[in-house]
């Protein structure tokens, strides 16, 4: 894969982004992502997290729910 390629993917919103850990700081990335038109998936470790995002739930205080409807994203854990 060329860099050009690369660029391009980006700049036509068609590249694929991952997320890997959804804390403070990637679910945050997840939501900024997906809110610019990119396909996220998140990835946690921790099913807990990842089904509450998954039925639309914040588990972090300063991030408002609501912008789960608004996203098209999809989230995953390896337990």
């Amino acid at each position: 894969m060329s860099h050009d390629f690369l660029i391009q993917k980006i700049k036509s919103k068609q590249a694929k982004i991952g997320i890997i850990g959804l804390g403070y700081v990637g679910l945050p990335l997840v939501i900024e992502f997906s809110k610019a038109g990119f396909e996220v998936t998140g990835f946690d470790i921790d099913p807990k997290k990842v089904e509450m995002l998954k039925e639309g739930k914040s588990y972090i205080k300063h991030i408002d729910s609501s912008f789960f409807g608004a996203i098209q994203s999809k989230f995953y854990s390896n337990n």
